[in-house]
C-alpha cells in the first residue's frame, strides 16, 4: 500500500522516479500526471493529500488520487520543478566557488 490508499500497481505506467496520479474534484474527468516522486514529501503535497483524502477518502484502487484543479495542479508542479532546479543551480555554485581558488 502506497500513501492515500494507492497500490503498487498505480506506480507500474509511471517512469522511474514518478508516480502516477490523477487529478480532478469528484465529478470531474480526472487528469493523469507522472509526478516525481520527491514531490510527494513537499509541503504542499502534504496539503494536497490531506483534502484529497478528505474528498476521495483513504483506500481506493488504482492511481493516487489529487483532489485539485487541473489548472493549479501544473502550477504547482512548475513551482516545484523550478525550486528544484534553483536549489540543484545553488549546489552546483557552492561546489564551484569551494574550489575555485586552490590553496597552496
Amino acid at each position: 500500500m502506497w500513501c492515500c490508499g494507492a497500490t503498487r500497481t498505480a506506480a507500474l505506467g509511471a517512469p522511474d522516479g514518478s508516480v502516477r496520479v490523477r487529478v480532478g474534484r469528484r465529478g470531474d474527468a480526472p487528469i493523469k500526471f507522472d509526478v516525481e516522486a520527491t514531490h510527494l514529501n513537499h509541503p504542499l503535497f502534504d496539503e494536497l493529500l490531506r483534502s484529497s483524502e478528505e474528498e476521495f477518502g483513504f483506500s481506493y484502487d488504482g492511481a493516487l488520487r489529487i483532489a485539485c484543479e487541473v489548472d493549479a495542479f501544473r502550477c504547482l508542479l512548475r513551482l516545484l520543478d523550478e525550486s528544484r532546479r534553483d536549489a540543484s543551480a545553488d549546489s552546483a555554485d557552492d561546489g564551484r566557488s569551494e574550489h575555485s581558488s586552490p590553496s597552496r
